[in-house]
């Protein structure tokens, strides 16, 4: 039986404003995660297609308060160094949910997704 879990790229640099190739992330589901310039998460989600859903998370907006400048409209693209990102062997699209909400359950206050998540299946 193949892992669960598969490491497609584990701190890769998004400094220089470039994902990694589409062929890498490709059109795989599974989980990622951003990650500030000291490496703190900042963001951790699912996708049913990764290289699409990183895109687009790097472009939405995020409110990040300032001490200094105050409010500052930024996206997530502006404050994301690094990327890592695994592939989901094992599971359907309810096994993906829950290792997210698993994790943001762990990363709870840690991170800047707005909203919690609850599990599919609860025994």
């Amino acid at each position: 039986m193949p892992p669960a879990f598969v490491p497609i790229v584990e701190g890769f640099d998004l400094r220089g404003g470039k994902l990694p190739p589409q062929k890498l992330l490709g059109p795989v589901s599974g989980v990622y995660a951003l990650y500030d310039s000291a490496m703190r998460i900042i963001y951790f989600g699912k996708a049913t297609n990764l290289y699409t859903e990183v895109r687009q998370t790097l472009n939405r907006a995020v409110q990040e308060v300032r001490p200094w400048t105050g409010a500052k409209n930024l996206q997530f693209k502006d404050i994301s160094s690094y990327l890592s990102a695994y592939s989901l062997s094992r599971g359907d699209r309810d096994f993906r949910h829950d290792v997210e909400a698993f994790a943001l359950r762990l990363l709870v206050n840690n991170t800047f997704n707005k909203k919690g998540a609850g599990f599919k299946r609860v025994g």
